[in-house]
């Protein structure tokens, strides 16, 4: 059906037309496959589980309404709660470490972590035990009847400096004291008397010229084989 209405109200004759009229047409059913949008990505999934589009353009004669909205699963960002070290390694001495980071709970996107990461660090050396090489010492102790003499450390090199091989003990010949009073001496050695009397007397006072010439006076000798 149409409806017509006379435009120029002075005319006359030549076509006309009623009113009303009845035509008859093509009928023409528009299908979702006639219309063609171009939508933006989806959008991420909001706390409220749905996500959205944006419609960038249509073909004509779109009687079909785009679909810019659709339900989703929301998954929260990750923070650091989502994240736990399973190992930390050392500080070497260039200064870093190793950290392997394993993921908790669900979430995508926010703070990401490498599973094996590379931090810097302080590095602390380690104390270095250090051999002494010098050594200071105290004078030897007398000679034991077993024949050694002992000695300790004073002071050592480098400073700081641990263990190394100092020489605390050494061999050693044990000296006879000479008991002037009951000495016996072969003729061999010494041959005149009187010399061998001044030689015990002096080693006995080196310094009392009265005490020893009261030693040459007193002094006994035994003679072997004289």
């Amino acid at each position: 059906m149409a409806t017509c209405q006379k435009i120029n109200s002075n005319c006359s004759g030549g076509i006309s037309h009623q009113s009303t009229e009845i035509r008859s047409c093509s009928s023409q059913n528009i299908s979702n496959s006639s219309c063609e949008y171009v939508y933006s990505d989806w959008s991420n999934c909001f706390p409220n589980n749905t996500q959205t589009r944006i419609l960038l353009s249509s073909s004509l004669n779109c009687s079909i309404l785009p679909i810019l909205v659709q339900t989703c699963t929301h998954i929260p960002n990750c923070g650091e709660a989502n994240w736990n070290f399973e190992y930390i390694g050392e500080c070497n001495s260039s200064g870093k470490r190793e950290i392997v980071w394993n993921k908790i709970g669900e979430c995508f996107g926010g703070l990401e972590k490498n599973s094996n990461e590379i931090v810097f660090c302080n590095y602390t050396p380690p104390n270095q035990i250090i051999n002494c090489s010098s050594f200071n010492y105290s004078s030897w102790g007398e000679c034991s009847s077993e024949g050694i003499r002992s000695r300790t450390v004073v002071s050592s090199l480098p400073l700081g400096c641990f263990g190394g091989n100092p020489i605390l003990r050494e061999n050693c010949k044990t000296e006879e004291k000479v008991n002037v009073s009951n000495f016996e001496i072969s003729s061999k050695d010494i041959k005149k008397q009187g010399f061998l009397k001044k030689f015990l007397c002096r080693l006995r006072h080196p310094f009392n010229i009265f005490n020893y010439n009261s030693c040459l006076i007193k002094i006994n000798l035994t003679f072997i084989n004289w």
